[in-house]
């Protein structure tokens, strides 16, 4: 290999010159990433392409989504991260391909979906007609019907 030429100099100086100019601009855009551990509504993850430069980051908040949902991600599933203003301190998760967990508008009372099993404990219930008095116990079944204004 021969000796750099001022020609091969002039270019390492102008791509390290562009390269530090630039070294801001990759925080302006969206980045997939790989969940490496996450909690209700924080992600930490990992860059997925090691060629763009990008940092591996901690406790990433998740944005919420339109219904205030937030989500658990399943390590090793792939999120889209962006930094806010282009400010590399301030990551937001968008979205997450996998999710263990959700919960919407901050709830905590479960979900049923139509086809779940469920059993239901009735206790002490009044019966109304034929000598009243009370009745008591379980009842299993599958949930058979829904409300339109919730899906999961």
């Amino acid at each position: 290999m021969s000796a750099p030429t001022p020609l091969d100099r002039m270019w390492a100086a102008f791509r390290t010159l562009v390269r530090g100019e630039l070294a801001e601009l990759r925080f302006l855009g969206a980045y997939r990433y790989v969940v490496r551990g996450s909690t209700l509504g924080t992600v930490d993850a990992e860059p997925a392409s090691t060629t763009l430069g990008l940092p591996s980051l901690l406790r990433v908040p998740v944005l919420p989504g339109v219904m205030g949902e937030v989500s658990t991600g399943t390590s090793g599933a792939e999120c889209v991260i962006m930094f806010l203003d282009g400010n590399p301190t301030l990551p937001r998760v968008l979205s997450i391909t996998g999710v263990d967990e959700a919960r919407i508008a901050g709830g905590m009372a479960v979900v049923g979906r139509v086809g779940d099993a469920v059993e239901v404990t009735l206790v002490a219930l009044p019966v109304t007609g034929g000598g009243g008095g009370t009745v008591s116990g379980t009842a299993s079944g599958t949930i058979t019907s829904s409300t339109s204004k919730a899906k999961a």
